[in-house]
């Protein structure tokens, strides 16, 4: 990502030589860490709660600091995954798209791994299966599965260009809510819909020792990422114009 020291000229970013790493925008950085300090609140809420409150903004009675806590993690998901397919638009300044669909392809499927056998395992303590799923050993394909999965997606996806990039992320933040007729979320986990249905539904799929509970359907995640995508151009424009249309657009909502 570019920085105010970055040169932006007709092919994208010239780093600033006195810094490997002057291509990083820190506003975006800063929010990243916002979101972590979020999501770590939201962790410890899980954790002190653990087998008490599942969801407390499902309970009217709940205090609204704990309210608080849960509904402000809503914000966390889609903005990691939209800053993820925004710095992947970032990178195209400095990599050839081939490059940029190997890097893409490739840190996706390590986040995918890391997901099924490493965080898995963390939520679970129980590699080789637990009780409560038969003997199953439980995979909840959650955030880390969603990203993974939609960079290896836009590694493909990218070769369209940011404005097609764009559009299909519009179209499909806009419309994957018409699927709800056909595969309604919430039937949650049900294993009677083709493994497929994970691409908008939460469900379950036991494949041999495991079972896969996506709890962070695909399409929707896909569509964020490549409005992140689409929408990178705006933070190459030069500092000075960036923060002048950050004020106007400021100023009218006065």
């Amino acid at each position: 990502m570019a920085t105010a020291n970055t040169t932006v000229g007709p092919q994208g970013f010239t780093p600033n030589t006195a810094s490997n790493r002057a291509y990083r925008l820190t506003a975006i950085d800063v929010l990243r860490g916002l979101v972590i300090v979020i999501m770590a609140i939201d962790h410890v809420r899980d954790y002190f709660l653990a087998g008490a409150e599942q969801d407390p903004m499902a309970n009217p009675n709940i205090t609204a600091g704990l309210f608080a806590t849960r509904w402000i993690t809503h914000f966390c998901a889609p903005l990691f995954v939209l800053l993820a397919g925004t710095s992947a638009g970032l990178m195209a300044a400095r990599k050839s798209r081939s490059e940029l669909a190997r890097f893409l392809f490739t840190r996706g499927m390590w986040l995918i791994v890391v997901e099924v056998f490493i965080i898995s395992t963390g939520w679970t303590f129980a590699p080789g299966g637990i009780a409560e799923t038969r003997g199953l050993v439980l995979v909840p394909m959650q955030v880390i599965w969603a990203i993974g999965a939609s960079m290896v997606v836009l590694s493909g996806l990218q070769w369209l260009g940011r404005k097609a990039c764009f559009a299909l992320g519009v179209a499909v933040v806009a419309a994957h809510n018409l699927l709800d007729r056909i595969w309604p979320p919430s039937q949650l986990f049900d294993q009677q819909w083709p493994v497929w249905v994970a691409l908008h539904s939460s469900m379950s799929v036991h494949a041999g020792p495991f079972l896969f509970t996506f709890r962070y359907p695909l399409l929707p995640w896909i569509g964020v990422m490549l409005l992140g995508f689409g929408i990178a151009g705006v933070f190459e424009l030069p500092p000075a114009r960036r923060n002048a249309a950050a004020s106007w657009q400021r100023w009218r909502l006065r």
